[in-house]
């Protein structure tokens, strides 16, 4: 179901537009904003651009979120070009297929993406910008922390020389004498070298991973994932079983309720990230891989894991699990920054 919640239609002469003279934008929103992913998409924006100026916008208020029905909506209304926030590569290919450009990775409002379309400024990563004039102002100590005994202040991105990099000891590292560590650290950071040193080819973080366990002689690999990642975790088990042993554990596991009161009318499914440790260790895995747990059930996790533990997923509602983008965009930065904890 469909329902026209705006109109806006421009004095024009319909008989002078012509299909080629006019483009028409499909923007899934989420309230005012290009949605970060269309599942949680409220409405569409419609708008079509003649000659550079806008002939109508219109938002329609969606019921189905399925990709289909979004490919349905915009075929009816002869829709070019799809601008949206996160999106699959099969669910892209679909919309190509249908003669439908697409511009993802937008991150703005709906005016601001209005504005991008008149002004042609409009592309692919769109809002993940960051603008050294604008109001956004981080504390120059933001990342500052005095430690009693340290001799200064522990802040590296204050260093104006970075003498590290050319092998040589700060004031801050003055004193430490690393020890080499267990023969198991060794090999992890000599095979993490090898494979961040590499000049001949540019690896993907699974593919690194797949070599650094098979460096490190690896056989049997545990993946800790949370349900909302369950697609993602099953290809990467997938294509891990060619390499490994793998034994996949959900945060869901042993099916227990949470008890607070409020999540009880819910019925809610707690996580159960010492669960997941428990099965894994029982396993004897060589390794476990974090996909997508929560922050706090990862740090349980890897604390009571027995074999090392590395992150490969990171969960992120708001920006299609790719949380460094809100370091690109002046809208989450502001968010962010004037988060008040209560």
């Amino acid at each position: 179901m469909l329902h026209c919640i705006s109109w806006h239609i421009c004095c024009l002469n319909e008989m002078e537009i012509k299909r080629n003279e006019y483009m028409i934008y499909g923007i899934p929103l989420f309230g005012n904003r290009v949605a970060p992913r269309f599942t949680i998409a409220d409405s569409i924006l419609l708008i079509k651009i003649l000659l550079d100026r806008i002939v109508y916008k219109k938002v329609l208020k969606i019921d189905e979120k399925s990709w289909n029905g979004l490919l349905k909506i915009f075929n009816d209304n002869n829709v070019d070009t799809l601008v949206c926030g996160g999106i699959n590569y099969d669910d892209k290919k679909l919309t190509n297929d249908q003669g439908i450009s697409v511009i993802d990775n937008v991150a703005c409002s709906d005016s601001e993406v209005i504005e991008a379309i008149k002004t042609k400024t409009l592309k692919a990563g769109f809002g993940f910008s960051i603008n050294t004039d604008n109001d956004l102002k981080l504390s120059s100590n933001i990342y500052t922390k005095k430690n009693k005994g340290l001799p200064v202040e522990i802040n590296c991105l204050a260093c104006e020389d970075y003498v590290c990099i050319e092998g040589k000891p700060c004031s801050l590292s003055s004193g430490l004498n690393p020890e080499p560590g267990s023969r198991e650290t060794v090999q992890m950071l000599n095979s993490a070298m090898d494979i961040s040193l590499e000049n001949e080819r540019v690896l993907c973080r699974i593919s690194e991973l797949i070599y650094f366990a098979i460096e490190m002689n690896y056989k049997k690999i545990g993946i800790a994932y949370c349900t909302d990642l369950a697609g993602p975790a099953e290809i990467v088990s997938q294509v891990m079983q060619r390499f490994f042993d793998v034994v996949p554990v959900c945060c869901k596991i042993g099916g227990k309720h949470l008890t607070d009161e409020s999540f009880i009318e819910n019925d809610k499914i707690a996580c159960n990230p010492s669960g997941q440790a428990v099965i894994l260790n029982r396993a004897e895995t060589d390794f476990n891989v974090i996909i997508g747990l929560c922050i706090g059930t990862d740090c349980i996790f890897s604390e009571l894991s027995n074999a090392p533990v590395s992150t490969l997923f990171v969960k992120d509602k708001s920006l299609a699990n790719n949380p460094i983008g809100a370091v690109y965009s002046d809208y989450y930065l502001k968010e962010v920054t004037s988060t008040r904890v209560t």
